[in-house]
């Protein structure tokens, strides 16, 4: 079944946030459901982070058991990207698919907020003529605001090494690399379906 192998895009039972969004995506246009019927799954996060990058991985891997974290598997990440280097080695251990998530972007933008006043008139016996005026200031102050953007791609070693489908995620203020994760999992897996890649829950 799709939603025991295909780890990455299952629907997780936490929530996904809301600062996590596909803003393109791509479906091999002769890609079918068939070919992401995979029983063995590598996953690769790329970055800078090497700590990041195991974490991101185990976190997928700790899903299913099909699934299996590149740095545990392949020598050097960066092959991982490399099909014609990492293919036969994946192939001999019995993988049929590869999934690589990929940081391709990551930009600060600050914007102000504008203070505002509230006040009211009252009335009110001890001021002179009977009425008052109150309120409080509250002052203005900067946001800042980072966002991600991650590749992920989806690679079936069935035959030829085939890209199947690949989608970019920005994700605005990330609480943690596994929150992370499990967010982009959510909407890749949600995407999929919309590109006609995975089939709908009932079947249909």
């Amino acid at each position: 079944m799709i939603k025991r192998l295909m780890i990455f895009v299952i629907a997780i039972a936490c929530g996904c946030s809301s600062s996590t969004s596909i803003v393109s995506s791509w479906k091999s246009p002769d890609a079918t459901p068939q070919d992401v019927e995979l029983t063995k799954v590598l996953i690769a996060v790329l970055g800078n982070s090497e700590a990041s990058r195991r974490i991101a991985e185990d976190k997928v891997a700790s899903l299913n058991a099909k699934v299996h974290p590149s740095y545990q598997v392949l020598m050097n990440a960066a092959a991982a990207t490399d099909t014609t280097r990492s293919s036969n080695i994946l192939r001999e251990q019995g993988f049929d698919g590869i999934i690589v998530m990929k940081l391709v972007d990551k930009d600060k933008s600050t914007d102000w907020v504008p203070g505002s006043y509230s006040g009211y008139w009252s009335m009110h016996p001890y001021y002179w003529g009977g009425f008052g005026y109150g309120g409080y200031y509250d002052p203005g102050y900067y946001t800042e605001d980072v966002t991600y953007i991650v590749e992920t791609s989806l690679y079936s070693l069935k035959g030829d090494t085939r890209l199947l489908w690949s989608g970019i995620s920005s994700t605005v203020n990330p609480s943690s690399v596994e929150k992370t994760v499990q967010d982009i999992a959510m909407k890749s897996y949600d995407q999929m379906k919309t590109d006609g890649l995975l089939p709908a829950e009932n079947g249909k």
